[in-house]
């Protein structure tokens, strides 16, 4: 239960915006999705098919012990056979040489300075200054827009008041005439 409740931590700190219990319900809900898909679209007898569903409707682990044990003891299509195969092509996996060039004797080290690396927070840290870059970028178009309504007043009062002068010019002019 710690190392279930480990992960769904870790989870947590990569994606706050979920509690870890969430997150581990997720990963349940694509196992099971994925498993439910590998039992429809792989070949497998009716018989082990039936016990591969009682899988997912097992309310014990005695129960799930005895139904895989009853799977295995089937040994359709080989299926010790394919799992030891699988564990093999695993084990010869992690034997495989770390570089793709098998004659380069050379191994050059890695700089750590060049490397960012990220600590558990990071990523709820690059949300909140993207969260505060734009709350910036929208109280830099309100005063844009504020500044934008100034000049449009000051162009309206400019424009009233040279009205006005034009006004007086010809009520002066009107008065010259008289």
């Amino acid at each position: 239960m710690t190392q279930i409740k480990g992960l769904g931590l870790a989870l947590h700190s990569l994606d706050t915006t979920r509690k870890w219990k969430i997150h581990i319900m997720n990963i349940f809900k694509s196992c099971q999705v994925h498993f439910q898909r590998n039992l429809y679209n792989k070949h497998f007898s009716d018989q082990i098919k039936r016990k591969m569903i009682s899988l997912l409707k097992s309310t014990s682990k005695v129960e799930l012990d005895e139904i895989f044990s009853d799977i295995e003891k089937s040994d359709e299509d080989g299926v010790k056979e394919k799992r030891n195969q699988k564990i093999n092509e695993d084990k010869n996996s992690l034997k495989r040489k770390s570089y793709s060039r098998s004659n380069s004797s050379k191994i050059q080290s890695i700089n750590e300075n060049d490397y960012e690396f990220e600590n558990d927070n990071s990523r709820s840290k690059k949300i909140d200054t993207e969260e505060k870059c734009l709350r910036l970028e929208l109280e830099i178009e309100k005063r844009r827009m504020n500044l934008r309504e100034r000049d449009i007043a000051l162009r309206k009062a400019a424009a009233e008041v040279e009205a006005i002068k034009i006004a007086n010019e010809k009520a002066k002019l009107a008065l010259k005439i008289n």
